[in-house]
Parts: structure tokens; C-alpha cells; sequence
């Protein structure tokens, strides 16, 4: 079963590009598509921190960088996307042993994130079945008002691992129960 400090350690993990940049013995830095090249999660979450972890729920803040930014300057399109595609796994991951594999992600678009400002994402689990998983996500400004941005589903196939942990005798969905690995 998955914890809130593995969900931790996989955002991190992303974040931070575990093994990014090796140089070989030359010191020169790899050909750019190899295991040690960042990764695009890498670059699209950069500067993002873990404000909580806890059983189906993560929460982080990311600032909203030029990088991170379209034509328009406010926070892509692509990089919203993301956050619901790592961030919802990142929840999943909390309560199930495996972060699965995307089925389908889905981003409602509400209103712009300018560069400079501050993002909140919010995301819990909805559910883990024996072979699907959902979440749902909220990109909210990040000035207190708690201003909707984007929001956003993401459904993964998962293995049947954890399902008796969260399916009651009648079959229907109880409280995740949380045993920690680490």
C-alpha cells in the first residue's frame, strides 16, 4: 500500500530530476535523451513544494515562472496539465502501492495564472478501485482567496493490489487505511 511520505518522495523526485545532469568522465554532460537528461516533469514543476501529504490528498504550491508561461503570460495551458497529471498521481500514490498508468486526464481551463503569482494544487482521491483510480485536482491562485484556475480529473489503471483495502464488505468504498513501508 502507498503512503504519504512515498507520495512525497515521488514529487520530490520529480521536482528535483533524480539523476539529472550526470556527467560522464570527460565531464561533459550526456546526449539529451538518456536517463540522466531532466526530465519534462523536471522542468515544468520546477520550484514546486510539497505543503502537505496525507492519505488521498496532496497539496503544493508552485511559483508561476517565465519558463512556465505562454504567449500571454500567464501559466500554460501544457504545465496545468501537468500539475494535474503529477499531482493527482502524487494522491493516488499516497493510498496505493502503484502510481498506475494514465488512462485519461481532463483540465477545465477557468481563468489565467500571471507570471510572478503563486499556484496552490489541490488534489484527493475520488476513489481506487481494484483496477482504476481517480482524482481530482484544484489550481487555485495562491493569494488566499482561494480563486479557482483550472481543475481537473485524472483516471489511472492501477493494480488490484489495493483493492480490499479500500472496498467494504458491501463492496463499497471505505476510508483508506494506511500502513507506512518507510
Amino acid at each position: 500500500m502507498g503512503t504519504p511520505e512515498a507520495a512525497r518522495v515521488f514529487t520530490e523526485a520529480l521536482v528535483n530530476g533524480a539523476g539529472a545532469h550526470d556527467e560522464d568522465n570527460d565531464g561533459d554532460e550526456k546526449a539529451a535523451y538518456s536517463d540522466s537528461a531532466p526530465s519534462f516533469d523536471c522542468l515544468a514543476l520546477r520550484g514546486l513544494t510539497v505543503l502537505s501529504s496525507e492519505p488521498g490528498h496532496v497539496r503544493c504550491l508552485m511559483p508561476v515562472t517565465r519558463e512556465k508561461t505562454n504567449r500571454y503570460g500567464t501559466l500554460h495551458g501544457g504545465c496545468a496539465a501537468t500539475l494535474v497529471d503529477v499531482i493527482g498521481t502524487a494522491a493516488i500514490f499516497s493510498v496505493s502501492s502503484e502510481s498506475g498508468v494514465s488512462l485519461h486526464i481532463s483540465v477545465d481551463y477557468l481563468s489565467p495564472a500571471p507570471v510572478g503569482r503563486n499556484v496552490i494544487i489541490d488534489s484527493k482521491v475520488v476513489r481506487v478501485g481494484r483496477t482504476i483510480a481517480v482524482a481530482n485536482v484544484v489550481i487555485e491562485d495562491g493569494d488566499g482567496e482561494g480563486r479557482v484556475l483550472s481543475q481537473g480529473r485524472h483516471i489511472k489503471h492501477v493494480g488490484s493490489a489495493d483493492a480490499s483495502r479500500v472496498r467494504g464488505a458491501s463492496g463499497s468504498a471505505a476510508a483508506p487505511r494506511v500502513v507506512s513501508k518507510l
